[in-house]
């Protein structure tokens, strides 16, 4: 999965866990919005996949959102903490939440499926 213009800096399966910077030419930022770029909810939500199909296999996708709140703003250069906590085995859903700092930008529960391509 593409990242154009992110780097991952820590990855961690055991703790569920993705830190990664956006940087300021990441196409996440094209159009959204020139004159104050801010990281868009689905930009957030791949980082989000990153994660699960790091956790769960390379076929596992979002199939539903249940919650979102998107509650801070992403800019350029932001370091983030990307977190998935999954429900017990056999239940594929999943609490995520991403943090800059001190700060929660969004969290949510989705539902996942595996996909094969």
């Amino acid at each position: 999965m593409a990242l154009d213009g992110c780097e991952i800096t820590n990855a961690s399966v055991d703790d569920r866990s993705l830190e990664v910077v956006v940087g300021s030419d990441s196409r996440f930022f094209d159009g959204h919005f020139p004159e104050r770029p801010i990281l868009p909810a689905v930009a957030q939500l791949t980082l989000v996949e990153v994660l699960l199909r790091r956790c769960c296999g390379d076929a596992a996708r979002i199939a539903a959102l249940e919650r979102l709140r998107l509650l801070a703003v992403v800019q350029p250069g932001d370091r983030l903490l990307v977190r998935l906590a999954p429900a017990p085995a056999g239940d594929r859903s999943a609490r995520f939440e991403i943090t800059c700092g001190t700060t929660r930008v969004s969290d949510g529960t989705l539902r996942w499926s595996a996909v094969e391509e």
